[in-house]
């Protein structure tokens, strides 16, 4: 059935269609990606707040591990999403409940 796909024409159409059509388009594309990162990479990186602030750390001796550590808050365990908890199905089956040959009530059967 996918003889179509196996032929060998259409296995070599298939070939110089990528490499006369394709190939050029994802080389051009390639070139310009590599450009504008090369132009990036060169330019200097503009300091920001948090680099200032972590320079100065350094030179006051503080130690910037300690910084990374997680803290932990109690407050934010009781935020945290609940799993819907579902009880047992109960059976929607009600039996009629006689007192001297007359329906008192309807009551459903409990499961055990």
């Amino acid at each position: 059935m996918a003889k179509g796909l196996r032929a060998s024409t259409k296995k070599a159409n298939r070939a110089k269609l990528r490499s006369k059509v394709f190939a050029p388009v994802e080389d051009a594309r390639t070139q310009r990606l590599s450009a504008k990162l090369l132009e990036l990479a060169s330019k200097q990186r503009p300091k920001t707040d948090e680099d200032v602030k972590m320079g100065e750390e350094a030179e006051n001796g503080m130690d910037i591990d300690d910084l990374s550590s997680p803290v932990t808050d109690r407050r934010s365990s009781r935020f945290r999403i609940q799993k819907r908890r579902r009880g047992k199905a109960s059976s929607s089956v009600a039996f009629p409940v006689y007192t001297r040959g007359r329906q008192v009530a309807v009551r459903k059967r409990l499961r055990k």
